[in-house]
């Protein structure tokens, strides 16, 4: 049996409502390992993963390596 997730997100407006975020800040974010991936033209994401991605961006350890 298939189950879907209401955590994937399919599609660059779905990552972008879900972040907040506008489409050049998105591309930022990719290029520096925000966890989308692009099959076929079409992008996909799990929202834990992005949340996962933002809490270890903004962590007190990642801080203290710049």
């Amino acid at each position: 049996m298939i189950t879907s997730s209401n955590k994937i997100l399919i599609g660059k407006q779905a990552i972008m409502d879900y972040l907040q975020m506008s489409e050049n800040t998105i591309m930022k974010f990719v290029k520096r390992g925000l966890p989308v991936r692009i099959i076929d033209n079409r992008y996909y994401a799990h929202t834990d993963n992005l949340d996962r991605y933002f809490q270890d961006l903004t962590s007190k350890e990642n801080e203290a390596g710049k």
